[in-house]
């Protein structure tokens, strides 16, 4: 994506591609923030499934992926309003448990950038039998753009290139050799680092769609905002479903009740609702 694409119009292509099934009410079945038009990357993406592929682009955009209780795929920022929800002396079947977590002494991010090599290379040879009309998905050594393929045996009928493979259809009664030829893109890292001041552990954060500065500092600063959150507590309390994972909820504890943010939340039925989870004490 040389000249950029927005993580919006990435994620569509992606959703796009799946071929999630249509719902009822016809409308698209995901729904994605606003934000994520404003954010632009050149990079590919990489050979890894869907549902990577969109946590990737989640990452890049500061934002958390789930489903919602419509059925909706949902990629936006995380919620800031409490909800109307407490876990306190009256619910829970004992104290809040509290863990911390090591100090977080900076954030570490990578920004790449692509050059494509100006030197024509070899990324692909191989033989593969086709039995009369088929397609056939190949993997390249590197990343490549400007490829071509070249079918000795049989006739290629039509081809879609990508950055890391490409689809041939290719006509034949046997065994056909393959040769797909290209630049090859070169890939260049930068570590950017947003420090807390304070010493303690570095978080790595290594996601190949960031690709400028100002990106790379703003997810830093997310990554460190959030893990700064040292106090993790674990809750085991009479639970009911209105609870999901990511809300911000209050939780009494023996100095007084804290917002919390539930990141883990699991809930069990057996005459009564049981619940289990933790989060970060915000």
């Amino acid at each position: 994506r040389p000249e950029g694409i927005t993580l919006k119009n990435l994620a569509e292509e992606v959703l796009l591609d799946t071929g999630l099934p249509e719902r009822e009410d016809t409308l698209l079945p995901w729904k994605l923030h606003s934000s994520l038009s404003d954010i632009t990357t050149t990079a590919p993406l990489p050979l890894v499934r869907h549902s990577e592929c969109l946590q990737m682009i989640a990452n890049a955009a500061r934002c958390v992926m789930y489903v919602d209780r419509e059925g909706f795929l949902r990629i936006e920022p995380i919620p800031t309003a409490t909800t109307d929800y407490s876990i306190d002396n009256f619910n829970s079947y004992k104290r809040p448990e509290v863990a911390l977590s090591k100090p977080l002494g900076r954030v570490d991010v990578s920004r790449y950038s692509f050059v494509v090599d100006g030197e024509v290379k070899e990324v692909y040879k191989g033989s593969v039998n086709v039995t009369g009309t088929e397609t056939v998905y190949i993997t390249y050594s590197n990343p490549a753009v400007e490829t071509v393929a070249t079918v000795t045996g049989g006739t290629l009928a039509s081809a879609i290139y990508y950055t890391n493979a490409c689809e041939l259809t290719i006509t034949a009664s046997g065994s056909v050799e393959i040769t797909i030829t290209g630049n090859e893109l070169k890939t260049s890292e930068t570590i950017v680092t947003v420090s807390t001041g304070t010493p303690g552990e570095t978080q790595n954060v290594k996601n190949k769609l960031i690709t400028n500065q100002s990106q790379a500092v703003n997810v830093g600063n997310w990554v460190k905002d959030f893990l700064s959150n040292r106090r993790i507590v674990s809750v085991d309390w009479r639970a009911d479903p209105r609870l999901d994972a990511l809300d911000k909820i209050s939780v009494q504890n023996k100095f007084g009740i804290s917002p919390l943010r539930v990141t883990d939340f699991t809930i069990s039925y057996s005459g009564s609702f049981k619940g289990k989870g933790k989060g970060r004490d915000l």
